[in-house]
């Protein structure tokens, strides 16, 4: 809703309800975030088709500090 609001903001990314213009190979990817003790540690970004399951891939980012 920000996006249809605030179109081409600096701050924000593109966000459609339907994929437009990018090529994932028919997957979607979803990112999720680890906060240990109010700190971010690191990220996950898992993909897989239309609904993401414990089989889809998934690839950890941890955050060294």
């Amino acid at each position: 809703m920000l996006w249809e609001l605030f179109p081409d903001h600096p701050n924000l990314l593109p966000c459609f309800e339907t994929p437009r213009g990018w090529d994932f190979g028919g997957n979607r990817p979803v990112i999720g975030n680890w906060v240990v003790d109010g700190e971010p540690a690191g990220i996950g970004i898992r993909e897989d088709a239309w609904i993401t399951g414990n089989t889809a891939r998934f690839v950890p980012h941890v955050f060294a500090v």
